[in-house]
């Protein structure tokens, strides 16, 4: 298969696969695909058929499988390989919990050192998802809007503060929430820009300690809202299993 070639089935829509860092591209899309909804819980993930559908061959497909089993993200099966697992609410807000504390060490050091130009930016920003939030547009469309806007919002803050090791740990808990996954999750684009605007003042006091205790009120609000979007699911589907038995 070409490295431009349209890829197939569940795991193709977000482009072919990047031969450069084959493992972690191959890992990342599969883990979106646990994450969003696209394996039910308990499904096989067979590794043949994950390779087809990502075009690549079986080996970054069983390392990527071995690696989301560390991660706790799928269940092995002794001598019968992999199967998905739910993600359960508190898993969710486990996540949103460590990123919220995070982002509360982040945007702390950030009050210190923020500039003019970077506050002018962070509220153009909120300016455009209030912009959005308010534009009558469909729901969906709206929460990917402000989704773009508020990966913005939280890059442009943590730009500032030189903590390569908190930026780390920060990256591997949003591999968990992957790009789109807000457009889901009723409420969250109205909560988003509530929150922004106190945020953006105690950066622009210089109010570290409060910056850090609105970001992280923030992220674990937005956990909230995913988990309670994630116990509304997990209802709906043992409802219709129910039905169909």
């Amino acid at each position: 298969m070409s490295s431009g070639q349209k890829l197939s089935g569940r795991l193709g829509d977000g482009g072919p696969v990047r031969r450069q860092r084959l493992g972690d591209d191959v890992t990342r899309r599969i883990r979106e695909a646990l994450t969003n909804g696209t394996f039910r819980a308990g499904e096989r993930l067979a590794v043949q058929t994950l390779a087809d559908e990502l075009g690549v061959s079986t080996m970054p497909v069983r390392e990527a499988l071995v690696a989301l089993w560390n991660e706790g993200m799928i269940e092995a099966l002794p001598g019968r390989g992999f199967r998905a697992l739910q993600p359960r609410p508190i898993d969710i807000e486990d996540v949103f919990a460590i990123h919220g504390f995070i982002a509360k060490r982040l945007a702390e050091r950030a009050a210190v050192t923020i500039s003019t130009d970077v506050l002018d930016q962070l509220r153009f920003l909120q300016s455009e998802i209030s912009r959005v939030v308010e534009s009558g547009l469909g729901e969906r469309e709206i929460a990917s809007l402000v989704e773009d806007l508020n990966f913005s919002f939280h890059r442009t803050i943590n730009s500032v503060v030189d903590a390569p090791r908190l930026k780390w740990f920060l990256r591997a808990t949003t591999r968990h929430v992957p790009r789109g996954y807000y457009t889901t999750v009723p409420g969250w684009p109205q909560a988003t820009l509530q929150d922004h605007g106190a945020i953006i003042d105690a950066l622009a006091a210089g109010d570290g300690a409060l910056a850090g205790t609105l970001m992280e009120r923030h992220v674990i609000r937005g956990g909230r809202l995913a988990s309670e979007r994630s116990r509304a699911e997990a209802s709906s589907e043992a409802v219709t299993d129910s039905l169909a038995r």
